[in-house]
């Protein structure tokens, strides 16, 4: 419930990281906090992807634990 409260501010950025460089959605798989990470991912598909210095990269290991 408190996800859902805080996914529906209009102006929450998904892209922002924390210090150690993690995204919400990033943080959630880490903390394997899956329905935070699906919660963010109904919100903003493109959550499981990451900018990286040479392109993008799709966080695929972390989401086959959101299908357990």
């Amino acid at each position: 419930m408190i996800i859902s409260l805080l996914l529906a501010h209009p102006g929450l950025d998904l892209t922002l990281r924390d210090k150690a460089g993690l995204t919400p959605f990033a943080a959630a798989m880490t903390t394997k906090n899956n329905k935070a990470a699906q919660a963010i991912l109904n919100r903003e598909p493109n959550a499981a992807e990451q900018v990286v210095f040479s392109g993008r990269a799709i966080i695929a290991p972390f989401l086959s634990w959101l299908e357990k």
